[in-house]
């Protein structure tokens, strides 16, 4: 006997445009049309639902390493009908056994009726043709809008096509208002007060807009609301910061109006037909149209022409050797030639800062030493002062160290300490290290030894010393010179893009803050806007601040929308200041700053998550960091999580170890393995469309990195898992295998003397030379030869026919274009088909076809012939220009992006990828600031100038700032569960920075593991069948089964409740899955230990347990658990001191032994935790969250078979309970197990629906599984 002690309709066409894409009304690029690469324009289109997409790509925001958004290319020219060898979408990676075709969408929602990323929104907007075109005829303004059009619907939400069935109706979501117009828009009148007083405030007003508080939608009402009380559209000015911003803001204020016009057409009518004269733009947009209106003062001319990235950095490159040939060689030679080219591009990145930093640093530089210690020391003094008070306060034992180091800093005289004066200082203070100082009282140490190092810094200035070295007199002569050749260059490069009519987007803010100077043309916009509206203020730079300003007289109607948190783009120069500013003004106008604090994109818990992450890391402003992000907490508009409010909202999974690669390989193994489980487990997702929660799909999960530079881990753990995934916003195109293979072809058919072009072609997929051969052509070679020439002596077989193509192909580029050569070489050799074969061949395909497509456009631009074409290859190869992949617009497929590129979007489930990485590169030739001067890094100069060490602080301050800022976006774009995956190598430097984020994490709503790389699973390649409805993951049954050769104790609970979870966890290979996570903690039931997934708690109480492991050992042995866990466990292991487990406490036991137990043909094998052969009794310790002897008996009578036990007991820690289980248990629970064997070796694993069923990891993917709907 057992006992127990305790202590929208269809879319509608319009015109000409497609159902379910809506023609762009264009703006500033667009009207005058941003070429692409060499000049093309692309027509472009937006889904017609007019809502932010949830799963956008990039949205045009520039990534942290310094590259636009997610672009879509038109392989075509203007007017030129489709060639087979234009681009289809591609997925890369498929899931085996998924045989459904790979359909083309470009808008509105995919066959699943799932709204998909809208394509081109890293694309500056290309031209439609809004009337006659440039040249002498007439074009609209820039940033004025296309002809209104008829409005279409939206698809209305509805049962899903693919067959997935909707779980239930969302909890804890706020019904919706009543409809306020009939358009395409759902519009309610459910706006929260804070929105409201947004909407229809009559003065000037600042929205602090959080992450998912609807901005956009409000921007738009504001409009409208403008509108409709009396305002022109031709009165209203809105800038935004991308092209596909504008994009959307246009197309929701067209269709709020669109709809008012329905309803009321007397008084909207107007309004729609003079829409176009409103100005929504981007910030460079609108520097054009004032750039191009007044062309005298703003010194741009009439009709120039804006230069995209690679056709800039192409011109720079033609023009900039000459203009710098013009200048005296000896003011040339003052900045090193290695550095000079790399200097001046940087500076012509921000020219006007770049002009008034110089100017400082030129100043500083032209005084004489002691004037100029004279102004360093005036930056330094209030901090030193400060810090001789804290030392006057204190003092320590006489002699000792510290207190003969205060003495001397008090002792060192009236500021400023000069020359030999503060060489003894600096020597006196080498002596503060470490923890130096006995005998002192604590707090006085501490305040003295911190205020001694702040002093040591400082003296350390060689800029206080008011002497000179030769370094400094080699920087001071090389800025002085860099201030001589920018002027110039600047001056030179006006003048030939004046001629040329062509400039550059910092050229653009160059013009119109040079216009906008003029009293005259700052009135002429006063008149004209009387409102002027700014979106994501907090992504302006100081000069697009200062344009901005120049627009806003106090009698102009401001709005300013953003949020300091989510300011990320500093390497782009934005300025969180901006939007501080900005705020300023509109308080001095008597305008009103409103927070718009909730967010409707996720739900309560983990909204508390995050609240409690970001108050406790941003602090906000101070002395010491003045660019950090002062925090203000999120509201949720749910309040329920789809998965209950007992599932956590946010994990966080700490990868710890030695060496970066096998770390970055578990991690990604890990994040498939996670996602694989999220599938199977059928995660419920809330739809916003529908307001119900469903199964989650791979495109409902975003993979957020801080960087692109090591993705091609993740992509290959994907596709080693079998899930379907598509990049966005990768610029890698040229360098990309298959893109490197036809550019090798076409620059060896141009010249076949290029060996290594040649090389690469005999040696890829056209020719496939084996290494051997090809070291066989090359000893052919006489002195002189190149790798051509021997080819054409090789009695090769195979080099024969590849010198054959390559001189036909030659023969043939005299009528063939670049694009047709490469298709017939892929027809006659197969080429493409070799790509199409490899694990990513659908993603190859379309690079290729890509590729064709721009070799078609560049044709256009004449660039036909392959000499030209090889040309222009080897230009774009030292330039280093870069060109988006094609993108995958898979229906169903893991996006994969950076947190730049996320910006403004939202997912159901987001995953940050080694969360604790931090942007970086190779350090700058050049630093500067507009306030604090420039400076270089010199080669060859010994140590830091005090100028760049200046300026280096400063910008480390930013980057730190930015960190965290970029943690907060990436962080606020999950809507129902964040994934951090930490990860850490073991030194004392990466584990601090690792305790540090762990200490934000807070206790509650999230769910904790820690990994070692030797613990992560490698991914199964997932199955699946059906071709339409739920996925369905296979079962293998019948004879033809083969079992496992050992099957762990645990199973045999698996099987007992279950025999198809059984089969998926212990013949699919997906038993790391569930036991490393399932929902509401499922696994622990099983195997609460979580041996797979490494230092558990339940794994940290058995080994406490079996070592002895004092509460002092257990905080120095697991010291990266979290203090929460940590308690915990402490807690556990010291209740089985207690009076419950008295009886089975100081026993000699045999603890943690191995064992397998052959039974009936088959073998099981366990860990018993502790066996006491003398008194025969069996002990299992247990920290599950339910108590649940049953459940146990099968393995612990399996135990007692084997061991000769006559008892067993469970102690259940967590609730201080001990079950005793008697001999005749034993035998009960062992008669269970026979049975369950015999039925075992039956392999039919036939279901077992239940209520359980709720909680089972594999419940998406199982046809057995209840579907719940509304």
């Amino acid at each position: 006997m057992a006992r127990a002690a305790r202590g929208t309709a269809p879319h509608r066409g319009a015109g000409g445009v497609q159902p379910g894409v809506r023609a762009a009304r264009l703006g500033p690029e667009d009207a005058r049309g941003t070429p692409g690469l060499h000049g093309h324009r692309r027509e472009a289109h937006l889904p017609d639902d007019g809502r932010r997409r949830p799963h956008r790509p990039d949205a045009g925001r520039p990534d942290r390493d310094g590259l636009q958004g997610e672009h879509v290319h038109q392989p075509r020219g203007q007017g030129e009908s489709p060639e087979p060898g234009d681009p289809a979408p591609a997925v890369y990676g498929r899931a085996r056994g998924d045989e459904r075709p790979l359909l083309q969408h470009r808008g509105g929602r995919d066959p699943q009726g799932r709204r998909r990323p809208r394509p081109g929104s890293g694309q500056r907007q290309p031209q439609v043709c809004l009337g006659p075109a440039p040249g002498g005829r007439h074009r609209l303004p820039d940033g004025a809008w296309g002809s209104p059009r008829g409005r279409q619907r939206r698809a209305e939400p509805g049962r899903r096509p693919d067959g997935l069935h909707v779980l239930r109706p969302a909890a804890g979501v706020p019904a919706p208002g009543r409809d306020r117009c009939r358009g395409d828009q759902r519009m309610t009148s459910s706006f929260t007060a804070a929105q409201a007083q947004a909407i229809t405030a009559a003065q000037s007003v600042a929205i602090a807009a959080g992450a998912g508080s609807g901005k956009t939608r409000v921007l738009a009402e504001r409009v409208v609301h403008l509108l409709e009380t009396g305002t022109a559209p031709g009165q209203i000015a809105a800038v935004t910061f991308t092209e596909a911003a504008a994009a959307e803001l246009r197309e929701r204020i067209g269709t709020y109006v669109e709809a008012r016009a329905e309803a009321e057409p007397q008084r909207w009518a107007d309004v729609l037909a003079r829409l176009p004269l409103m100005q929504v733009s981007t910030i460079h947009g609108l520097c054009g149209r004032v750039a191009r209106e007044h062309p005298v003062e703003s010194g741009a001319g009439l009709n120039f022409r804006v230069l995209d990235e690679a056709e800039s950095a192409e011109w720079l490159e033609a023009h900039l050797p000459g203009v710098l040939a013009e200048l005296p060689m000896e003011v040339l030679l003052e900045v090193p030639g290695r550095i000079r080219a790399e200097v001046i591009r940087t500076l012509l990145e921000d020219p006007t800062s770049a002009v008034a930093a110089l100017g400082v640093a030129a100043r500083s530089a032209s005084l004489d030493p002691t004037a100029r210690a004279q102004q360093a020391w005036s930056s330094v003094q209030a901090e030193w002062d400060a810090t001789l008070a804290i030392l006057a306060a204190v003092s320590g034992p006489a002699g000792d160290v510290l207190e003969v180091a205060r003495q001397a800093a008090l002792g060192a005289g009236p500021l400023p300490v000069l020359g030999d004066r503060l060489r003894a200082l600096r020597s006196a203070l080498e002596a503060v290290t470490g923890n130096v100082g006995k005998g002192w009282a604590a707090d006085d140490k501490k305040a003295a030894g911190a205020a001694l190092r702040a002093l040591k810094a400082l003296a350390a200035r060689d800029d206080l010393l008011g002497e000179t070295t030769e370094s400094s007199r080699a920087h001071d002569r090389a800025i002085r010179a860099l201030q001589t050749i920018f002027t110039h260059v600047l001056a030179r490069f006006a003048e030939l893009k004046g001629e040329q009519e062509v400039a550059t987007f910092a050229d653009l803010e160059v013009c119109a803050d040079r216009a906008l100077a003029y009293q005259r043309v700052r009135g002429s916009y006063w008149e004209r806007w009387t409102h002027l509206l700014i979106d994501e203020a907090q992504d302006t730079n100081p000069v697009q601040w200062r344009i901005l300003s120049a627009l806003a007289a106090d009698t102009v109607n401001l709005t300013v929308v953003g949020d300091e948190k989510q300011s990320i783009y500093a390497f782009r120069r934005a300025d969180v200041g901006t939007f501080r500013d900005a705020r300023e003004t509109v308080e001095r106008r008597g305008g009103e700053v409103i927070g718009m604090t909730t967010s409707f994109r996720t739900h309560d818990q983990l909204v508390g998550v995050v609240n409690a992450f970001f108050a406790s890391l941003m602090q906000g402003p101070d002395a010491a960091r003045p660019t950090a992000a002062t925090f203000d907490p999120l509201k949720a508009h749910r309040t329920a999580s789809p998965a209950g409010e007992d599932a956590p909202s946010v994990e966080v999974h700490a990868l710890l170890g030695e060496g970066a690669g096998a770390l970055r390989e578990a991690e990604a193994n890990f994040i498939a393995s996670r996602v694989q489980a999220l599938l199977l487990a059928g995660t419920p997702v809330y739809d916003r469309e529908g307001g119900v929660t469903r199964p989650l799909r791979l495109s409902d999960v975003a993979l957020l990195f801080r960087t692109r530079t090591k993705l091609g881990a993740y992509e290959e753990a994907l596709s080693r898992a079998g899930l379907p995934y598509v990049v966005y916003g990768g610029r890698g195109l040229y360098a990309r295998p298959e893109i490197m293979d036809a550019a090798s072809l076409l620059r060896a058919v141009a010249d076949p003397t290029e060996d290594v072009f040649l090389a690469a072609v005999l040696r890829g997929p056209h020719v496939h030379l084996s290494d051997p051969q090809l070291l066989s052509v090359g000893e052919l070679r006489l002195p002189g030869d190149t790798l051509w020439d021997a080819a054409q002596r090789s009695a090769d077989p195979q080099m024969q026919r590849a010198v054959a193509l390559i001189r036909e192909l030659r023969e043939h580029s005299v009528t063939l274009s670049a694009s047709q050569l490469l298709a017939e070489a892929d027809a006659r050799t197969g080429a493409l088909l070799v790509h199409a074969a490899q694990p990513d061949g659908a993603r190859r395909v379309a690079n290729v076809r890509l590729f064709q497509g721009l070799l078609r456009r560049w044709a256009q631009e004449g660039l036909r012939d392959v000499v030209s074409v090889a040309e222009q290859l080897t230009r774009l190869e030292r330039l280093e220009a870069t060109a988006p992949e094609a993108v995958s617009p898979h229906p169903d497929a893991v996006q994969l992006m950076t947190i730049h590129g996320s910006k403004g979007l939202e997912f159901p489930v987001v995953i940050v990828a080694d969360a604790l990485r931090q942007g970086g590169g190779p350090s700058p030739a050049v630093r500067f600031d507009a306030d604090l001067g420039a400076a270089l890094r010199l080669p060859h100069a010994e140590g830091e100038t005090p100028e760049w060490s200046a300026l280096k602080a400063a910008a480390t301050e930013r980057e730190l700032s930015e960190a965290e800022r970029v943690a907060y976006v990436a962080f606020t774009r999950a809507a129902d569960l964040l994934i951090l995956n930490v990860v850490s190598d073991t030194g004392a430097a990466a584990m601090k920075r690792f305790e540090a984020f762990m200490g934000h994490v807070p206790e509650a709503g999230v769910q904790r593991a820690y990994l070692a790389p030797d613990e992560v699973p490698l991914p199964t390649m997932m199955t699946f069948s059906a071709a339409g409805g739920p996925r369905l993951l296979d079962v293998k049954t019948g004879p033809g089964v083969i079992l496992p050769g050992t099957l762990p104790v645990t199973s045999l609970g698996t099987f007992l409740g279950c025999p198809r979870s059984f089969a998926y966890r212990h013949l699919e290979g997906r038993a790391p899955l569930a036991t490393l996570w399932s929902k509401r903690h499922a696994a622990e039931a099983t195997n609460p230990e979580g041996r797979l997934a490494g230092r558990q708690i339940g794994d940290a109480v058995h080994r406490a347990l079996e070592h002895g492991w004092t509460p002092a050992e257990m905080q120095a042995r697991l010291s990266y658990f979290a203090p929460a866990d940590l308690q915990t466990v402490i807690t556990l292991v010291r209740r089985m001191g207690g009076d419950v487990y008295a009886e089975v406490r100081d026993r000699p036991y045999q603890r943690e032994q191995a064992i397998q137990v052959p039974l009936d043909g088959l073998t099981f094998e366990g860990i018993v935790d502790a066996f006491d052969p003398e008194g025969g009794l069996v002990l299992d310790y247990k920290t599950d969250r339910h108590v649940d002897p049953e459940h146990h008996l099968p393995q612990l009578s399996l135990y007692a078979h084997h061991l000769g036990a006559t008892r067993a007991a469970l102690a259940y820690l967590r609730h201080d309970t001990l079950h005793v289980f008697e001999q005749g248990d034993l035998q009960r629970g062992l008669d269970v197990v026979r049975g369950a064997v015999s039925r075992l070796k039956e392999k039919t694993f036939a279901p077992t629906p239940s209520p359980a069923c709720r909680y089972c990891s594999f419940r998406g993917v199982c046809d057995a599984a209840p579907q719940e709907t509304p």
